[in-house]
């Protein structure tokens, strides 16, 4: 089969969320609504820094995504000043489990919040670019999509003079590890 890459579709935002919801098990996100993520991923996919790209084939189905950001704090601030509202009616239900608004001040906070103590001077540099997500379907894995999909956010990158982007990863999971 032959596939191809291309930038985000309004069409595949349910398709997007129900790849992330079933491939990312780690961190808040995995934790939200298909229809969050959708929205999440379209605000995403609007925003001038930030970029969505899809992996599909022939048939056009979606087999796999990356979702890259050249800043994450910005990126948050421009998403909750457009979405917050959507955001809110589509959380809200779940903000009575234990420790959910714990989670969302910790994902809120995060691209703020830089602990001196955890960064290697020696081997990287501050960079507030940063791939945010990346998914590929069970079915076509180990076939180079994922390597594919960063292959073009690494050019996109490039292109916007971002000259390195951190990847954050749960240091359990296998799949990404």
């Amino acid at each position: 089969m032959t596939f191809s890459i291309k930038t985000f579709n309004r069409h595949e935002d349910r398709s997007i969320a129900e790849l992330h919801s079933k491939c990312i098990k780690t961190g808040f996100l995995s934790i939200l609504p298909p229809s969050f993520l959708a929205s999440l991923y379209r605000a995403i996919a609007k925003d001038k820094d930030s970029i969505v790209l899809t992996i599909g084939g022939q048939d056009s189905a979606c087999y796999g995504f990356v979702a890259g950001t050249c800043s994450t704090k910005n990126l948050y601030k421009r998403v909750l000043i457009r979405k917050w509202p959507s955001f809110i009616i589509r959380i809200l239900p779940l903000a009575i489990k234990p420790n959910f608004l714990r989670k969302i001040f910790e994902t809120l906070l995060y691209p703020f919040y830089v602990n001196p103590a955890k960064i290697d001077y020696n081997k990287c540099e501050d960079t507030e670019a940063e791939l945010l997500s990346i998914a590929v379907k069970d079915s076509t894995r180990r076939r180079g999509l994922g390597r594919l999909l960063v292959s073009h956010l690494d050019s996109w990158f490039t292109a916007k003079d971002c000259s390195q982007y951190s990847v954050v990863t749960a240091a359990n999971d296998e799949d990404s590890n």
